[in-house]
C-alpha cells in the first residue's frame, strides 16, 4: 500500500489542529474583569473572599480543612496554597492562579479556591 500525497495533506492538517486546540486550551483567555477576587471553599460553603486589588502585600491566610489546616497566600499576582499537610500535596504543587479559568483544589481537605471575575455568575 503507498501513501498517496492526498494523505500526507490529510495527516498534517489533523496533527495541526491537534497542537492548536492543546495551545488553545493551555493558555488562560484573556478575560476583561474589572476586578478580579479568589473564594475559598470548604465543603461548598465560602469561608473566604480575597480581593486581589486591596492586596497591598503578600498575605497569608490559614484555614481549617477536613484533614488539616491549611496556609494559603495571596497577593496582587494571585493565589496559591503554601502549606497543607493533606496527602499528596496536589494543592501546593497547583502553583499559583489568578485566572478564572482555573482553580486550585485540595480533595483531602474539601477545599477548592476558585478566581471569579466581576460580573460573573458562580456555578
Amino acid at each position: 500500500m503507498k501513501i498517496k500525497v492526498a494523505d500526507i495533506i490529510l495527516i498534517i492538517i489533523l496533527t495541526l489542529g491537534i497542537i492548536g486546540g492543546m495551545i488553545w486550551l493551555y493558555f488562560p483567555k484573556n478575560n476583561n474583569y474589572s476586578s478580579t477576587y479568589a473564594i475559598v471553599l470548604h465543603n461548598n460553603e465560602e469561608i473566604l473572599r480575597i480581593d486581589f486589588e486591596s492586596l497591598d502585600e503578600t498575605t497569608e491566610y490559614i484555614i481549617q480543612g477536613d484533614v488539616s489546616e491549611m496556609t494559603i497566600m495571596a497577593n496582587k499576582s494571585g493565589v496559591w496554597v503554601a502549606k497543607s499537610e493533606c496527602y499528596g500535596h496536589d494543592c501546593i504543587h497547583m502553583g499559583i492562579t489568578n485566572s478564572p479559568d482555573k482553580i486550585i483544589s485540595c480533595l483531602p481537605n474539601d477545599v477548592i479556591i476558585k478566581i471569579v471575575g466581576e460580573g460573573e455568575i458562580l456555578s
